[in-house]
């Protein structure tokens, strides 16, 4: 499915996922190790997933050494909040003109997997003994911007 685009665009989709998890895990300025484990988790799931064969090969690419790719984008990104937020908001932005090159019906489902991604990490640090609750900074994230940068606006 993704074999229209050129390799940078090919290697921008593929850490599209990682960014998000990041925006959300640091959405209340602290990134916390359940919310990385929780990310690593919902990603090698997507390759069980009865999705497409092509979303789940392609959350199989994303997930290897995922927890590298991680820590690497984690370590090399801005460190104050507003910072990194913005940061990371121009990567997923950036990558909606590589989705709108994609099959419809691929990039949706794309879409729809990284909202899943999304609130599962939020999930990951609020509630009751942190787990099953979304925060107010994750919401926001969530149900704004994350959907207004995938849609490109």
């Amino acid at each position: 499915m993704i074999d229209c685009l050129n390799t940078d665009e090919q290697d921008a989709l593929y850490a599209l996922p990682l960014y998000i998890a990041i925006l959300i895990a640091s959405a209340d300025g602290n990134i916390e190790e359940s919310e990385v484990k929780r990310a690593i988790s919902v990603i090698g799931r997507q390759t069980d997933k009865e999705s497409s064969c092509t979303l789940s090969d392609f959350y199989e690419r994303v997930g290897m050494d995922l927890e590298d790719k991680l820590k690497f984008i984690i370590f090399h990104s801005p460190k104050n909040k507003q910072e990194l937020a913005r940061y990371l908001s121009q990567k997923i932005a950036n990558a909606t003109t590589i989705l709108q090159k994609l099959d419809k019906q691929f990039a949706v489902g794309l879409n729809n997997s990284f909202r899943h991604l999304a609130r599962q990490i939020a999930m990951a640090s609020g509630g009751i003994l942190g787990i099953g609750s979304i925060g107010s900074e994750e919401s926001r994230l969530i149900d704004v911007n994350l959907k207004e940068l995938l849609a490109g606006k």
